[in-house]
């Protein structure tokens, strides 16, 4: 899902806590969209 989102540049996934540490290009993506996009897809962000 994340390598499909443009600006989403690089993202690392941490098993035992089921979190993921997403790296995103600002000046492709807003903060805010990218936001919508991993809610939309069923995911909680904290």
């Amino acid at each position: 899902m994340l390598n499909g989102i443009k600006g989403v540049e690089d993202f690392k996934l941490y098993r035992k806590s089921n979190q993921v540490l997403i790296e995103y290009n600002p000046k492709q993506i807003a903060y805010s969209e990218l936001e919508a996009k991993v809610k939309n897809a069923g995911f909680i962000l904290e």
